[in-house]
């Protein structure tokens, strides 16, 4: 079992908050190069909402009194920079964010997947990352 609460100091200056959320990120992700594997940029699926969830002193949202933390916007722009790759959603059902029951919409981060904590693969790379990313922010 990997705890995320080794991360959670809430004295981390900004700019170790979106070192640590993009380290995140690379953390839950796999780069597969496939087409068809696929992250959500937005909504309750995404990086971020992920990264909310199990990191909140990293993050900032509407209305939150965390203003150094990192927003949905400014990780997606990370994500772009370090290489991950975003596509419009061609399906043809494909839904806008508003329309989106998930809130997914339209732009995905393509050739990427989330690792599978129950898959022992998976896990084991998780819990590598995991251990790499404590020891950048002890």
């Amino acid at each position: 079992r990997i705890e995320m609460n080794t991360l959670t100091n809430p004295h981390f200056p900004p700019r170790d908050k979106r070192s640590i959320a993009l380290g995140f990120a690379k953390m839950v992700c796999l780069r597969t190069g496939r087409p068809a594997d696929a992250v959500p940029r937005s909504g309750c699926c995404s990086i971020f909402a992920l990264l909310e969830q199990l990191l909140p002193d990293t993050t900032r949202t509407e209305g939150s009194w965390n203003y150094d933390g990192v927003s949905s916007l400014e990780l997606n722009k990370m994500l772009l920079s370090s290489g991950f790759r975003r596509v419009r959603d061609s399906r043809a059902g494909a839904t806008n964010r508003s329309q989106d029951p998930l809130g997914a919409g339209l732009y995905v981060f393509s050739g990427v997947r989330f690792l599978n904590p129950c898959a022992p693969d998976d896990h084991s790379i998780i819990a590598s990352r995991h251990l790499d990313l404590i020891k950048a922010f002890p």
